[in-house]
């Protein structure tokens, strides 16, 4: 990487930059406020632990297909910008009317229409941003460590404001809150410049052979086995939280350690990557994550809480990061969309798909969330048996990234 240099952007290019550091901002503040209050919002509306899961398994299930149309597109049209812009308003329509849905299959209509599109703006935005990176000698983490930042502002705002109305069950102000994020994301992907076009679209023969792809299919296996174990987390953390008698305002507190530490670990992988190949960092992840989830099962005070949130804060950055400088060394340039929508796609969709029904299932069965905890935990030792009898190594990337 000491052969690596930066150059001086243009006007154009640092708009180009403040604007990708901006959308993930807002991308991941919203997010981090669907994370943390649209499981109680749904609680407080009076849906069961099997209506929650039914409501949010539908939404990643067909985003698979969404998110592949979409970065296909993006490919084939040789635009992932254009793309993008018109994917955040698919995206925003449907949460318009999220706050006047009140019965499960209204609010599953809703989620289901905003999820065909909501995850293929992490692929065609993550495309965007390796691309400059790539040409202007920068570090992809230390362009989407400002989506930490979002997560942590955005979700302490919102938190404060639902307190602030007495934690009202199912309060409309948070569907409200998070269709407005969605707008102002919008807004911005509309005022993001093109991007330049790459020299060639991709063909159908291309797309077969990225299908045949040894090492992606590998990849992707591993991480949609650790990805299946988030799922208790990503679904019922808030209502953990809140049954451990937590107000709206401590559950956003309880963030900030992990949007601290995300945004350091972020800031530093290009250092941590240089010393270290992709796979010693992937065993590493999943290790943590699973003594993360055995211990949040078995944490119940605000500190101990807080503390593994930094953990988990500082691990999900280093998986994200892998993901990164994997689908960079090990997809085609012009199939390079194509490869961050099959991660999000297989891993994101098809992990939350099984991940939260299983979790919505085991909630209503176990009573709670602890056990589902456990079981996480345990589960981690699949993909970590998988990526270590296999061997694989998932070589740097040869555009490798530079500590700016």
């Amino acid at each position: 990487m000491s052969g690596t240099t930066t150059e001086v952007l243009s006007a154009g290019d640092r708009w180009t930059g403040v604007g990708l550091r901006a959308f993930y901002f807002l991308f991941y503040g919203a997010v981090g406020v669907y994370v943390m209050f649209f499981a109680p919002y749904l609680r407080g509306l009076g849906f069961t632990g099997t209506d929650i899961g039914t409501v949010t398994v539908l939404g990643p299930f067909v985003g698979i297909a969404g998110t592949m149309a979409w970065t296909a597109l993006a490919d084939r049209r040789n635009s992932t910008s254009r793309v993008l812009r018109w994917c955040t308003v698919a995206a925003l329509v449907p949460l318009v009317y999220l706050p006047f849905a009140t019965s499960p299959a209204e609010v599953t209509l809703a989620n289901v229409l905003h999820q065909v599109s909501a995850g293929a703006c992490v692929p065609l935005i993550d495309a965007l941003t390796y691309e400059w990176v790539t040409r202007h000698g920068r570090a992809y983490t230390r362009v989407r460590m400002w989506g930490a930042v979002g997560g942590l502002v955005v979700v302490q705002v919102v938190g404060l404001l639902l307190s602030a109305r007495g934690d009202r069950p199912g309060d409309v102000a948070m569907p409200i809150a998070l269709a407005s994020i969605i707008a102002m994301m919008s807004l911005l992907a509309w005022l993001l410049p093109d991007a330049p076009p790459r020299d060639q679209p991709p063909n159908l023969r291309d797309w077969a052979g990225l299908a045949r792809n040894r090492a992606l299919q590998l990849f992707l296996l591993v991480c949609f086995l650790h990805w299946l174990c988030y799922a208790p987390y990503d679904l019922l953390y808030g209502v953990h939280l809140r049954e451990l008698g937590l107000s709206s305002s401590l559950l956003a507190l309880v963030l900030v350690g992990g949007s601290v530490s995300e945004a350091v670990m972020l800031y530093l992988f290009p250092i941590l990557h240089r010393r270290l190949d992709v796979r010693p960092l992937l065993v590493v992840t999943i290790v943590l994550m699973a003594a993360r989830w055995w211990l949040l099962a078995q944490a119940h005070g605000i500190v101990p809480i807080a503390l593994l949130q930094v953990v988990h804060g500082a691990v999900t950055a280093m998986f994200w990061g892998i993901m990164v400088q994997a689908i960079g060394h090990i997809v085609p340039e012009r199939l390079r969309t194509t490869g961050h929508g099959l991660f999000n796609a297989v891993v994101i969709g098809g992990g939350n798909t099984l991940g939260y029904w299983l979790a919505g299932i085991g909630y209503d069965h176990f009573g709670g969330t602890t056990t589902l905890f456990h079981i996480a935990a345990i589960g981690e030792a699949l993909p970590l048996v998988l990526l270590l009898l296999v061997g694989a190594r998932f070589n740097k990337p040869t555009s490798p990234e530079v500590s700016r």
